[in-house]
């Protein structure tokens, strides 16, 4: 993994984890049933948090702040490890990858506590930023494997439980595409962002060019040219971004029209549809009970904007010329007849209401009936 996509990447579980983006609640260990996942999720936290502080001393030209921000560095990953062994404590061996994912996060925190500690003011300045930047890098590394390990702590190592029936309700739970998608966006987000951050730290630094000499000359020298390489880089890297949120988005397009939950539908994802993620044809559906909302029937193909904002829909193609276009994806007629209304608001006067059962289109009555059982 090269310099600029950790840093890039450590700012984006940063993100996720202030705001809360995968879990919807504050980490409690008390209450928390999946203690390993919670434990890995506050290493990550922790380890964030330390990786923070050796990113900002790398940049820095003063000793004693350097020798400061590393002092609070090493307590925060020191707690990072703590949790860290506390999830390996309450994970079992059905846990097979995501323990070795764990212990190697916890490997790269040691590494970075070693590195935070040789950080002393008795260091030369170049020194000093080599120790950043190894507990920078290493810190980094934890973070990404902790982040890693929580997700694959879950419940069922085997995957998700499915019972008989596969249109029963359900808690809304982010699907690991949504969370690719807003981690993507993120990131591209983060890319910007820093190029901004570097344009301003170059212009300081060109300020202490100034008035430097010696070994902190050749030391301002040298970051800066690190800064300007990343800077060339991130180019490369919002474009590699943008080719995989295609790729998400994509998958994702077909994955929330096979999902049966009333809480998938908006009228708000505006811009989701394009020419690179087009609207996803002939999808297949869930077995059992599917409500569905027809918006309209088609000589052609329509441009991917035109049902701006509606997610998720796919299209149909009933024979040679003509298309059904139809959105989300519902276990009950009352909620298909809400998001029909809602459609209908965005102007699609004719949509109306149509079911499945086990993949084959079945009349609302027969529908009625079945979910009445």
């Amino acid at each position: 993994m090269d310099d600029c996509f950790k840093i890039g990447l450590c700012f984006l579980i940063v993100s996720l984890f202030s705001i809360n983006i995968i879990f919807s609640q504050e980490v409690n260990l008390l209450k928390a049933e999946n203690k390993a996942q919670t434990h890995a999720i506050l290493s990550a936290q922790y380890s964030a948090d330390g990786y923070a502080l050796a990113r900002s001393s790398y940049f820095l030209a003063k000793i004693s702040a350097i020798q400061l921000n590393c002092d609070s560095g090493l307590v925060l990953m020191q707690k990072a490890v703590k949790h860290a062994d506390s999830a390996l404590i309450y994970s079992d061996e059905s846990f097979l990858e995501a323990n070795l994912i764990m212990k190697r996060g916890k490997d790269f925190m040691l590494e970075s506590i070693e590195n935070l500690s040789n950080a002393n003011s008795e260091q030369e300045l170049t020194e000093l930023l080599e120790f950043c930047r190894e507990a920078m890098f290493n810190g980094a590394n934890g973070v990404t494997d902790a982040y890693m390990a929580s997700l694959m702590f879950e419940d069922h190592p085997e995957g998700i439980l499915e019972d008989e029936d596969s249109t029963q309700i359900k808690d809304r739970d982010f699907t690991r595409l949504e969370t690719d998608e807003y981690s993507y966006i993120t990131i591209k987000e983060l890319y910007s962002k820093r190029s901004t951050e570097i344009d301003d730290e170059l212009k300081q630094l060109a300020e202490q060019l100034k008035n430097s000499k010696g070994d902190e000359l050749e030391a301002l020298k040298s970051i800066m040219a690190q800064l300007t390489q990343e800077k060339k880089a991130l180019t490369q890297k919002i474009s590699s971004s943008d080719d995989k949120l295609v790729k998400v988005q994509n998958d994702i397009g077909i994955e929330m029209v096979q999902i049966v939950n009333k809480d998938l539908f908006t009228t708000d994802k505006i811009g989701f549809y394009n020419k690179k993620v087009p609207v996803p044809e002939d999808v297949e559906l869930p077995m059992g009970l599917v409500y569905r909302v027809q918006m309209g029937f088609f000589k052609s193909q329509l441009p991917p904007e035109h049902f701006d904002g509606i997610f998720p829909i796919s299209s149909q193609k009933v024979d040679e010329t003509y298309y059904r276009y139809v959105a989300g994806s519902f276990a009950k007629y009352e909620e298909a007849k809400s998001a029909k209304l809602s459609i209908i608001e965005k102007g699609y006067k004719d949509s109306f209401v149509v079911a499945y059962l086990n993949q084959q289109k079945i009349s609302i009555g027969k529908a009625l009936e079945e979910e009445r059982k």
